[in-house]
């Protein structure tokens, strides 16, 4: 669980309007913005965070991510991390857990509007920050494949505009892909 002082989570949802809601790009720390939105009533946030270690002098070698072979794979420098979180604030907790971490059910009662509503964050982030190729996130295989299946390659139309290649070399509990805009189409 990772703690965000009450007055930022304030604002991050201040301006919701309904039980169904996508909020602007927004800082939530140095290196890190969040997309946070409101699905069926529960409060999500879904994390962009540039490594520290990208903004810093010091080990290059920490960029390395692992490999399924065991070698090692060298991501861009334009990359992001993403973390999916859920807010316990329902459950008297004052923090927020990766939805992964979550009871699996959280994710799976709301599976079609959530893998919507995290596709329409994911683009809303992705039109801010259009020369962002390569995002790379944790979680184990049940949320991986939900976030694979239901988010990336799902049938929506959104995801016509956008070519998604998996980075399927990438040793677990890390799993990564690369985005580009499909040739001739534009958003908006």
């Amino acid at each position: 669980m990772r703690f965000i002082p009450s007055h930022i989570h304030d604002i991050l949802f201040s301006v919701a309007t309904t039980a169904n809601w996508i909020g602007r790009v927004q800082a939530v720390s140095t290196n890190r913005e969040c997309v946070p939105m409101i699905i069926e009533g529960a409060k999500y946030m879904l994390e962009f965070s540039s490594p520290a270690y990208l903004q810093v002098p010091g080990n290059f070698e920490e960029i390395f991510c692992k490999k399924k072979n065991g070698e090692n794979f060298l991501p861009m420098l334009e990359h992001r991390l993403i973390t999916f979180w859920f807010d316990v604030e329902r459950s008297d907790e004052d923090g927020i857990k990766p939805i992964c971490e979550a009871d699996h059910v959280l994710f799976g009662a709301h599976s079609g509007n959530l893998a919507d509503m995290l596709h329409q964050a994911f683009m809303t982030y992705f039109e801010t920050h259009p020369q962002v190729a390569q995002y790379f996130f944790v979680a184990d295989v049940a949320f991986a494949t939900f976030v694979h299946e239901k988010i990336l390659t799902s049938a929506n139309p959104a995801n016509l505009e956008l070519n998604v290649v998996l980075l399927s070399d990438i040793a677990a509990p890390r799993y990564g892909f690369e985005v580009a805009r499909v040739a001739g189409r534009h958003h908006g």
